[in-house]
């Protein structure tokens, strides 16, 4: 019995840490109001990924797209990553007008949605995507009168 529990701990310490050269996973906040002062105090935009566990594109999402390197990089450097399931907060869903899922939404920290990415994204196309927000990061501090087209 022994025996089997010391392989047991071995092997999902082994499943649970990242191979050599892979990136350290996203580390997703699932309480959005922790996640959105952890944006504030960090003044990171908030990245929403809005899903549900019967979604099949919410979860190929996270098996493909959020698992990605250069996604994990672009994440990790640049935002305060949250996750939302529609199963618990459909008030969210309701509130910031959820249509569609996989949603993933990228909130300044003055509240203004400066993406939105209604569906499955692959992952050059949300690396295409994030790539591009800083020069909106920019231009949106600038003049808070220029509205964003990705809405």
């Amino acid at each position: 019995m022994l025996r089997y529990l010391a392989f047991a701990l071995v092997a999902a310490s082994l499943g649970t840490t990242p191979a050599a050269g892979q990136a350290q996973p996203i580390n997703w906040d699932r309480d959005l109001q922790r996640a959105w002062q952890s944006a504030q105090s960090q003044q990171r935009p908030l990245i929403l990924f809005v899903t549900s566990e019967q979604c099949h594109y919410c979860v190929l999402m996270k098996q493909q797209t959020w698992r990605d390197p250069a996604v994990v990089s672009a994440v990790r450097q640049g935002f305060v990553a949250a996750e939302v399931s529609t199963n618990f907060n459909d008030r969210i869903a309701q509130l910031l007008n959820i249509r569609v899922l996989p949603t993933t939404l990228v909130i300044s920290t003055e509240q203004k949605v400066l993406a939105r990415f209604d569906g499955y994204m692959r992952p050059d196309q949300l690396v295409k995507q994030l790539e591009e927000l800083p020069q909106q990061l920019v231009s949106t501090d600038r003049d808070d009168d220029q509205t964003d087209t990705n809405d």
